[in-house]
């Protein structure tokens, strides 16, 4: 079995990192969101195309986050990987 390079504690600070900056980017594009329909309900329909670029520029690296993350789940119980994938994975 092979050993893992991080401890338990420095796995779940990577993880905690991750969710810190994914919750970041979700707050902005709500904000975004709102400052923009705010903007063109208002008749200012010159910020929706900058917008839209800037919710793109915040869509590129969730969906990269997501993709990395999508891999065999940790096991709960004793921190290794699984040796193979679940069929279903319920994490």
């Amino acid at each position: 079995m092979r050993k893992s390079r991080f401890a338990q504690s420095q796995r779940m600070t990577i993880v905690d990192g991750i969710l810190f900056i994914v919750f970041i980017l979700v707050v902005l594009q709500l904000w975004l969101l709102m400052a923009t329909m705010d903007a063109y309900l208002g008749g200012d329909r010159a910020v929706l195309f900058p917008a839209s670029l800037a919710s793109v520029v915040c869509l590129v690296p969730l969906s990269v986050i997501s993709q990395k993350n999508t891999g065999p789940c940790l096991n709960s119980i004793s921190g290794d990987w699984p040796q193979q994938r679940p069929a279903q994975s319920s994490c």
